[in-house]
């Protein structure tokens, strides 16, 4: 709940494409600097996990937007459920 407000407000301000972008890169670099943090220090394996983490909550907040903005209404429900973070569209 705390991630939704801001990534839907930083979406429609900037854009769901950009934002998803961001998110993407954000989640992506971080996730590719673990193996260097764990031979490191701890705080900073968790910190980088963090990060990817509320990178990979807000891009599906994003996806919401854009469906929303691109697709009429009968066919809303239909996009949303394939978005779902845990769903596979079935």
């Amino acid at each position: 709940m705390l991630s939704q407000v801001p990534s839907g407000w930083l979406a429609q301000r900037f854009g769901g494409k950009r934002v998803f972008g961001l998110m993407m890169l954000t989640s992506s670099l971080s996730t590719v600097l673990v193996p260097v943090a764990a031979r490191t220090h701890l705080f900073l394996l968790l910190s980088l996990r963090f990060i990817a983490g509320v990178g990979a909550v807000r891009r599906y907040d994003t996806i919401r937007y854009d469906t929303r903005c691109y697709f009429n209404v009968r066919s809303k429900a239909d996009i949303s459920r394939l978005n779902l973070p845990h769903g596979n569209g079935s």
